[in-house]
Parts: structure tokens; C-alpha cells; sequence
């Protein structure tokens, strides 16, 4: 017997070791001078998505070489052979805020970046990109063939990695903490 592995989805994942208090204080800073962004999005955390490109800020170069550098890495195991980038931002999670699945399809690798986390924050979700039938039998849910989302952890740190077409979302933050995220685009 054989089993084909067929049309996969993958996700990358790798880890920022060093200290990210720099990184924070200076997202809270931008946030008292950039107003919102995400102008076309149904739920709105704070954002500065279309309003501040963190690609071209030049505190961000040390972070920004480090997604570049894991961008390369998981396109050469994709067989993607060049991508440049194209817009950074970061997300500001309060209680009570989330984010409706969506995809970032007009870039070709995308990515989240936790920032400032911790174990009770909201999970980001990923939904498969294969369509449930009615009809499915019950799944053995630790079967990775088989999942319909899969949730990825809130760690501080964590770099995620994907194809700018996987649908994902972060469920409601329930903690009074500030859960801030990166969000990376390159095509």
C-alpha cells in the first residue's frame, strides 16, 4: 500500500531568539503616531496594514533580514525560486478583538510573526484548503490527513510561514494583554 501525498500545505516554522522589548516599545510608539489601518477589513484590531510598511523601516532591519532569510529558505524547499518584499505590518490584539479568515492571495509567500504573546492569547487558525463534504465520516482527529483547521499557538517569537493563499484567522482575544503580531507579504 502507498499513500500519495497530494497537493500539500505547508507551513514553516522557526523561532526569533533574541530580545524583542525594543521591537514592542517601538510598535506602541508608531501606534500613537499612525492611524488605523485595514480600511477593507470586516473586523478591525489596531493595524498599520496600507499605512506603515515596516519593510521600510530601518529599526525593523534586523527582524526584517531574519523573515527574508526563512522566506529563502522555505521557498528553495517550495521551488520557488525569487521573492522580494512587499508589505509588513503589525497588529494589535486587545481583548475582545479577532480577525475573520481571510488570505493574502495577491502575494505569493506570507507570513505572522508573534511578537508579544503569551500561552492565553488567541490562537491564529488555519482552515484547510480542502472542502469538507457533508457526506465525511468522523475523523480520527489526530490524523493530520484528515484535519479541517489546524491552530497555531500564540508563542512569542515564532515565525510562520505559508503560502499566501491558505485562508487563516485568529479567534477573540480573551485576555487583557496586548497579543501583537507581524504580518509579512512577499511576491
Amino acid at each position: 500500500m502507498t499513500i500519495i501525498n497530494l497537493f500539500s500545505t505547508t507551513i514553516y516554522e522557526t523561532y526569533f531568539t533574541e530580545n524583542l522589548s525594543n521591537y514592542i516599545d517601538r510598535c506602541m510608539e508608531l501606534k500613537h503616531k499612525i492611524k488605523i489601518g485595514g480600511d477593507d477589513w470586516v473586523i478591525k484590531p489596531y493595524n498599520t496594514h496600507k499605512k506603515y510598511n515596516l519593510f521600510k523601516d530601518k529599526y525593523f532591519k534586523k527582524l526584517n533580514n531574519f523573515f527574508t532569510k526563512h522566506v529563502e529558505q522555505y521557498c528553495k524547499e517550495l521551488g520557488i525560486k525569487k521573492v522580494k518584499t512587499d508589505d509588513c505590518w503589525f497588529n494589535i490584539y486587545n481583548k475582545g478583538d479577532s480577525q475573520e479568515y481571510h488570505d493574502h492571495n495577491f502575494s505569493v509567500i506570507s507570513g505572522i510573526f508573534y511578537l508579544k504573546s503569551n500561552k492565553n492569547d488567541a490562537h491564529t487558525v488555519f482552515k484547510s484548503p480542502i472542502n469538507a463534504l457533508p457526506s465525511d465520516a468522523k475523523f480520527d482527529k489526530d490524523n493530520v490527513y484528515t484535519w479541517n483547521t489546524y491552530k497555531s499557538y500564540p508563542i512569542q517569537g515564532k515565525l510562520l510561514l505559508f503560502r499566501s493563499n491558505l485562508l487563516h484567522c485568529v479567534e477573540q482575544q480573551q485576555t487583557n494583554s496586548n497579543r501583537i503580531t507581524i504580518a509579512l507579504n512577499y511576491k
